[in-house]
């Protein structure tokens, strides 16, 4: 899920179809920047671990 998300926003950001500056240009560029985020947490090992 997490991959399609950045994929489908990777998409939107360079398609070019988002206008400069818009609401939802930084919303996408959110998600993307947060996707990307979440993927070095896990490579790193984050998130394996049970909550207490």
């Amino acid at each position: 899920e997490i991959n399609r998300m950045r994929r489908i926003a990777e998409d939107l950001l360079s398609s070019g179809e988002l206008p400069e500056g818009s609401l939802a240009q930084r919303d996408v560029q959110e998600i993307w920047e947060a996707e990307n985020h979440a993927r070095q947490y896990r490579r790193m090992g984050g998130g394996g671990g049970h909550a207490t």
